[in-house]
């Protein structure tokens, strides 16, 4: 199937999804899936102008003023997922899930700095960030599942996920890349024990590595 978007300031989009699964065997299933998602830019990434600083002149300097500046042509940015999968129960109550992905995204969200002299009482320099969007940048990652039914009453699941997150033409700002960016671990850890007298009893446990994004926990 397929979603599809009109926006004033992108115009129309196409959203695909598309799914296969192969079951050779009545405990294997093989599956692959791509999706295609489309984020508008926000009016703020479009107009907005904010002033971070201004930095008066001194006798030996001149003024100093910090903008951030939107930008009109910022156009939609682009998430190309790809996901391949392979669901294995080897024996009865015992299911194994590996999964490998990669998000590819487009028209990924920068900054542009440039300088500018203003002339006048006092003269001011002015150091611009323009926001733009002409980098890419992906997400990839592989995880590994396993459950568990150890008993009409108990059942045991966890994970642990491996991922790592770059950009093709360099984005350096780690706020903004951060938004990209995937743990390099992830893992879990649950137990679920059904009770007499319709209790429940569970406990997990979660652990998650830093961010590969300039030291970003």
């Amino acid at each position: 199937g397929s979603k599809y978007d009109r926006h004033h300031t992108i115009g129309s989009q196409l959203q695909p999804n598309v799914r296969l699964a192969w079951t050779p065997t009545r405990h294997q299933t093989f599956w692959t899936a791509f999706s295609r998602s489309v984020r508008a830019p926000s009016r703020s990434e479009r107009e907005v102008l904010i002033t971070l600083a201004e930095i008066p002149a001194t006798m030996t300097a001149p003024a100093v003023r910090v903008e951030v500046l939107g930008n009109p042509q910022f156009d939609a940015e682009i998430n190309n997922a790809y996901e391949i999968g392979w669901r294995w129960s080897p024996v009865h109550r015992l299911q194994l899930d590996l999964t490998a992905y990669r998000f590819a995204y487009s028209h990924v969200r920068n900054l542009r700095e440039s300088t500018a002299f203003e002339p006048g009482m006092p003269p001011t320099v002015v150091q611009r960030y323009t926001i733009i969007n002409d980098t890419d940048a992906h997400a990839d990652g592989a995880e590994l599942a396993v459950h568990w039914r150890v008993s009409d009453n108990w059942e045991l699941a966890g994970s642990i996920a491996r991922g790592d997150t770059g950009s093709e033409a360099g984005i350096t700002n780690p706020l903004i890349l951060a938004d990209y960016a995937v743990p390099d671990w992830l893992w879990h850890a649950r137990s679920w024990w059904q009770l007499p007298g319709d209790f429940e009893f569970s406990t997990a446990l979660y652990g998650t590595g830093e961010n590969d994004i300039a030291g970003l926990a």
